[in-house]
């Protein structure tokens, strides 16, 4: 697998952080809203199928959303619905 940080993206930024035990998924959504699960590039269309595909190998699934900071707020909750269907649980990455 490979590492979806080298995905560069301007994130939001946060005062508090937080760490994950297990290894999680990671979604990240670029500025030009390409969406990326791990590293691996899905059209918006097919982005349901391949993230239910990707939490058919995980027990306990928590998925990191990377989401850049000039998207709207429509645009995360686009994804977070996604989440919610699949019944994922999803953190927000964010910068301090």
């Amino acid at each position: 697998m490979s590492n979806a940080n080298i995905i560069k993206i301007l994130l939001p930024k946060s005062d508090t952080t937080s760490q994950l035990a297990k290894q999680p998924l990671t979604l990240t959504v670029t500025e030009d809203l390409k969406y990326y699960v791990n590293s691996n590039e899905v059209p918006s269309a097919m982005l349901e199928g391949a993230l239910a595909d990707a939490i058919k190998r995980n027990e306990d699934p928590t998925v990191v959303l990377r989401i850049a900071k000039s998207l709207t707020v429509q645009d995360l909750v686009d994804v977070m619905s996604i989440a919610a269907k699949l019944n994922l649980k999803m953190v927000l990455s964010t910068e301090r």
